[in-house]
């Protein structure tokens, strides 16, 4: 049996799913009323955010997005100029 009291993590860990959990934390858990009551809040907790409706807009959020971006400045390409480059010492050579 654990001593100790959990940690956060593995309290939200039992209380998401205590099946899962090592037998040492689920003696420690049923022996320990400060680590039940802090199991009971966060099953309290998780289960109201699954009842929370998701989050939904009446506007087209990826267009207010996209029109905020900075539009993409087109510059001439260095390769050209090593082509013309290129051509034109060529040409002077020959």
């Amino acid at each position: 049996m654990k001593t100790a009291h959990l940690t956060d993590d593995e309290i939200q860990q039992y209380a998401l799913d205590s099946s899962t959990q090592e037998r040492s934390l689920a003696t420690h858990v049923h022996s320990c009323e400060e680590c039940k009551a802090r199991i009971a809040n966060y099953q309290l907790l998780f289960s109201g955010m699954k009842e929370q409706p998701s989050a939904s807009f009446d506007f087209n959020l990826a267009e207010l997005v996209i029109a905020q971006l900075p539009s993409a400045k087109t510059r001439p390409s260095r390769d050209n100029f090593f082509v013309y480059l290129f051509v034109i010492s060529g040409t002077g050579l020959a």
